[in-house]
């Protein structure tokens, strides 16, 4: 970790590689939208390869640089393949085969997101070579080699900062959630929020620091609201869990948000270390600045966002030994805060796509749970609630209802929480007999051999 002038440097060159990396898409989607013009050109008229100049705008408009720049993501439109037929009759197919040419083994949209992680990958190993040759060359005394040419430490970092990010979601496909400006007729490519990953005590001062430096950074794309969200030790249930304290705040016309949302921290910090005591490393802060463009700019609709509060359950955790197997019961708190980036414009069920309005309406019955704020992030964490089920029996039970029978609609009779408990109850009392009576099947098999057999045990509480 890193404080101080460094890690302005460091967050700066971050910023400017990041931007470099989203322009990097426009050059390779340029250059492959003039060679399928080119190559399809020959019997074309000058109006029909004219045709293709305001798809070139649209690449480079304004508004893709401006999202390039502070947005974290680029807008292009769709071109290639049998769908690009300029011209018309035998003259139009010339470009449909070029475009074949050049996707016969992958498609253009690969193409583009390779352009950005290879470009990016290409950057990161010139600077470590580079900074590498310096650091070798002021050692060595070669005064060929100026140490001042070199690309610095924070350069190098941040040179691969960003090429990391690039092949996790260029190449990897692990991207954000949230394609705001995509369309059927566009492909989008984009980057996301901030966090802090702390792993040692001795550098916990610095982590004040370190957030509102991210925060200032990340103000460039929206300074209206933000927020983090952090983990503290919690004493419900068997004590073993973890509790999210949340500190968010909306900023004002003469306030840096930088400044509120770590004094906030700060403050909320000193209230949960009373209440829960000292957190432990490792310690999670996931944070979010937000600037409202579908909607007015709010507390409620301020990030980190929670739907459903947090409440305290059986949770069954698989453990494996070297000859044995055993299902571990704790009671633990279980509750969701999500950092989103993008909309939420509809959800599927049961392969039906419905408008966020109506899966909202659903999501207030299914969790029964009020909705907390009308954007569509926070509904994107009710949806996460339902989804994130495994080692409950409540909402597994709840899951199977919600997403195993096939509906036409989102409007049907929802039981109501109180009967998805006691199913619950009855699904755990059942699978608590089984794993029982498996214990002593093993045990009983255990004893006539002598061989060490796995078995699959469930102890008490903790169980």
């Amino acid at each position: 970790m890193m404080a101080g002038l460094g890690g302005l440097q460091l967050l700066a060159a971050r910023h400017a590689f990041r931007c470099v990396h989203e322009v990097s898409h426009l050059v390779v989607a340029t250059a492959l939208r003039a060679a399928v013009v080119v190559g399809g050109r020959e019997r074309r008229s000058g109006s029909d390869a004219r045709a293709h100049v305001p798809e070139l705008y649209e690449i480079w408009s304004v508004a893709n640089l401006k999202t390039a720049l502070w947005g974290s993501h680029v807008v292009v439109p769709k071109f290639g393949g049998r769908g690009d037929r300029s011209g018309s009759g035998g003259r139009g197919g010339s470009g449909g085969s070029t475009s074949a040419r050049l996707t016969s083994v992958v498609s253009i949209e690969s193409i583009i997101e390779a352009g950005g992680w290879v470009f990016s990958a290409f950057l990161a190993i010139y600077a470590t070579l580079s900074f590498t040759r310096t650091c070798e060359a002021v050692g060595g005394g070669d005064d060929d080699v100026h140490p001042n040419l070199g690309w610095p430490w924070w350069a190098v970092l941040a040179a691969w900062w960003t090429a990391l990010d690039a092949a996790s979601s260029d190449l990897l496909g692990i991207s954000v959630s949230g394609r705001s400006s995509c369309t059927s007729s566009s492909w989008c490519f984009e980057c996301g929020n901030f966090g802090l990953i702390l792993l040692s005590e001795e550098h916990r001062d610095k982590v004040t620091s370190i957030l509102r430096t991210m925060v200032q950074v990340t103000m460039m794309r929206g300074a209206q609201s933000g927020g983090v969200v952090t983990y503290y030790p919690s004493s419900q249930g068997s004590g073993t869990g973890y509790v999210g304290v949340r500190s968010r705040v909306t900023n004002g016309k003469r306030t840096d948000l930088s400044k509120l949302v770590t004094e906030k921290m700060v403050a909320d910090a000193r209230g949960a270390s009373l209440k829960y005591g000292r957190p432990k490393c490792p310690q999670v802060f996931a944070g979010h600045t937000r600037f409202a463009t579908t909607s007015k700019a709010s507390f409620d609709g301020t990030h980190p966002h929670q739907w459903t509060p947090q409440a305290v359950y059986d949770v069954f955790t698989l453990k494996t030994a070297a000859n044995q197997v055993s299902w571990e019961k704790k009671k633990l708190p279980i509750e969701v805060f999500i950092c989103h980036n993008g909309d939420l414009d509809f959800f599927k069920v049961a392969e039906v796509t419905y408008p966020i309005s109506t899966v909202q309406t659903w999501l207030t019955r299914a969790t029964h749970s009020p909705m907390p704020a009308t954007v569509d992030s926070c509904a994107l964490a009710g949806v996460m609630d339902l989804l994130r089920c495994q080692g409950v029996w409540y909402h597994s039970i709840r899951y199977g209802f919600l997403f195993g029978p096939t509906r036409s609609s989102l409007e049907y009779d929802m039981p109501t929480k109180a009967q998805f408990a006691e199913a619950a109850k009855v699904a755990q009392e059942i699978f608590e007999t089984l794993a029982t009576e498996f214990i002593h099947t093993a045990h009983e098999a255990s004893a006539q051999s002598s061989k060490t057999v796995p078995v699959i045990s469930v102890a008490a509480e903790p169980l």
